[in-house]
């Protein structure tokens, strides 16, 4: 895939004629959720994505368990202790809601959400997924003990605002949500604007043959030191067609490749940790995974 700009050549090193425009020409998006429904009208999907520039970020591994339809990102086996806060690069990305919902994170907000979830069912509150979203995003904040060593091997002790932005000063990694219902689906943006928590809220028809993309950043690197520039506006529309889980997995993670080109701050690095597509057959509630890793595995 060749994209060409006035100002821009990015090129995908791993070619496919099926690459994602939106994902193939960029270098970093950091992480990433696609929610949307196949051509066909019979599936239900949900992707998801984590990337890394350092070391420690990369060295993680995503693990499905088929028994209770979830996926964790837990360190690999090349992972080494004081590579980053655990608790911003290790959590449970993807879990089934009671309901047959499927909710999708980056970040420990995923039990945040399957807990308000619970809630809510259990006060007989019928709730959409907008509802659920912003139930559980606006009551905040919501505080999580965070204990871990670093670097030096010395233990920090500090909390974290599940509802709000990552505290991985310069960037603040917004932390995006997924909730995808039976009929809609809904989005969620929490970032740091000006020192605070802005959140945009996203209700999201699902349209045959049409996906929304969702990541935490642009895709534009920076050199080290600068801050990269978190995505702002709406998810973006992308094309949906793929055959089944495993080869949209497959032409997630090929888009997500080594990138070279005139814009590209290091060309050639591949970023890449895994991806897990899942799909839901609209008319029996069935799952189907498919799962690729770079590490621990390979696909």
């Amino acid at each position: 895939l060749s994209l060409k700009g006035d100002k821009m050549t990015i090129e995908l090193i791993e070619p496919d004629r099926r690459a994602i425009t939106g994902i193939a020409d960029k270098e970093y998006l950091g992480r990433g959720i696609i929610i949307g429904r196949t051509e066909d009208g019979q599936y239900d999907v949900a992707a998801y994505f984590p990337t890394g520039r350092s070391p420690g970020s990369r060295a993680r591994f995503l693990d499905l368990n088929t028994n209770t339809a979830t996926v964790d990102i837990i360190p690999s086996a090349d992972a080494k202790d004081g590579q980053g806060n655990p608790a911003l690069i290790y959590y449970s990305a993807l879990d089934l809601l009671s309901d047959g919902s499927i909710v999708i994170t980056n970040g420990a907000q995923t039990d945040h959400i399957f807990k308000t979830h619970q809630r809510l069912r259990e006060q007989g509150v019928n709730h959409s997924p907008l509802d659920l979203l912003v139930e559980s995003f606006e009551r905040g904040p919501v505080m999580m003990d965070n204990i871990y060593q670093d670097e030096q091997g010395r233990p920090v002790f500090d909390f974290l605002d599940l509802t709000s932005f990552e505290p991985d000063a310069p960037n603040y990694t917004p932390r995006i949500s997924a909730v995808l219902g039976k009929e809609r689906a809904a989005m969620c943006l929490a970032f740091c604007n000006q020192g605070k928590v802005e959140r945009q809220y996203f209700n999201i028809p699902l349209v045959a043959g049409t996906g929304r993309f969702l990541s935490t950043y642009t895709g534009q690197n920076v050199l080290a030191g600068e801050v990269i520039p978190h995505f702002s506006g709406s998810p973006s529309e992308i094309p949906l067609n793929p055959g089944g889980p495993g080869e949209l997995a497959h032409v997630v993670y090929t888009s997500l490749g080594p990138k070279q080109g005139e814009e590209v701050v290091n060309p050639g690095d591949d970023l890449r940790v895994g991806v897990v597509a899942a799909f839901r057959n609209r008319e029996h509630g069935e799952l189907f995974f498919d799962v690729i890793n770079k590490y621990e595995g390979g696909e």
